[in-house]
């Protein structure tokens, strides 16, 4: 079997009717360009109704290949489940309730087929329940069509749109770029689409500026954890960097200071942080770039270094 150029991942759980949509949709897509492209859905141990519904519609549209986990991998472990499958030269995790628009799959095509591109955004705007009501929050900062990146185009456009960057719909990587991933010896969060970002948009980067996927955020299905990524998942999570990538620690830094500062309360955030991970964030930070955030940071500093040492 010829190696496909793209796959399409969507892991699924409980909702077999936003998956069942949506593979409709691809699907349909997929009639002129179906050597190129492989879909893969993989049901996380979903209850036995929704799993019968997609077993019996992958019975009628054997098209695409469904793997069905004999355990809950948890939302993230079921991302990296779908990878470990992947052996084409691009992926692209797809939620199974984001709204993609007529035409969308042509244009992913043509954009991943420009040489030597690592990396493609597809801009995108958001919306609840209502389609019509949808508005965009991307700052694109003037980017359109092929960048010839120096490396900083992930900061930059970290600064400047924050978690957007965290969306899974909007990016398309270059699979190679990804892969170490599963052999590195780490906790894998939610926020990993953020490191699959960082990873992947280095060198040549692609920006669709316009507009093919619409995500829906009234069905969020990390709603419960997303105190937690907000508060120290996200910056933790672009820490990690320093330790598995080539970014500058000066640029790492900035980011997560320029996170922090951009909400209001981050010494509340901070404090929220696991007692470790607060350890471990002012242990790749510095003290002296916290202390920069804000001086009274200094006595939160000295009482948790202190209770650190007496648990030592």
């Amino acid at each position: 079997m010829n190696k496909k150029l793209l796959t399409i991942c969507i892991p699924t759980y409980n909702r077999s009717e936003y998956v069942i949509n949506q593979l409709s949709f691809v699907l349909k897509e997929l009639k002129s360009i179906n050597n190129l492209i492989d879909v893969k859905v993989s049901d996380n141990f979903s209850d036995m109704k929704h799993r019968e519904k997609l077993i019996y519609f992958h019975k009628n549209n054997p098209q695409f290949e469904l793997f069905l986990n004999k355990k809950n991998l948890g939302l993230i472990g079921n991302f990296y489940s779908l990878l470990q499958k992947v052996n084409s030269e691009y992926v692209w995790f797809l939620g199974d309730d984001d709204v993609l628009i007529d035409g969308v799959l042509d244009v992913v095509i043509k954009n991943i087929k420009l040489k030597n591109v690592n990396y493609v955004f597809m801009n995108y705007k958001s919306f609840y329940d209502n389609i019509s009501n949808s508005f965009s929050t991307i700052n694109l900062m003037g980017l359109s069509g092929f960048v010839q990146n120096n490396n900083t185009f992930a900061v930059d456009f970290f600064n400047k749109n924050k978690t957007s960057c965290m969306f899974m719909s909007a990016g398309i990587y270059r699979t190679e770029l990804l892969k170490p991933l599963l052999n590195i010896n780490r906790k894998s969060r939610i926020t990993d689409p953020l490191l699959f970002f960082f990873l992947s948009s280095i060198d040549n980067v692609y920006i669709e500026d316009k507009v093919y996927v619409l995500d829906k955020l009234s069905d969020t299905t990390w709603k419960k954890e997303s105190l937690s990524v907000f508060t120290w998942m996200v910056p933790y999570t672009i820490l990690e960097l320093l330790k598995i990538s080539n970014y500058k620690k000066s640029n790492v830094i900035c980011m997560v200071k320029n996170y922090y500062l951009h909400e209001k309360n981050y010494l509340i955030m901070i404090f929220r942080s696991p007692f470790k991970i607060k350890i471990e964030i002012i242990s790749m930070m510095g003290k002296h770039n916290i202390l920069l955030m804000h001086k009274s940071f200094l006595f939160l500093v000295s009482v948790i270094i202190n209770k650190f040492l007496k648990i030592k």
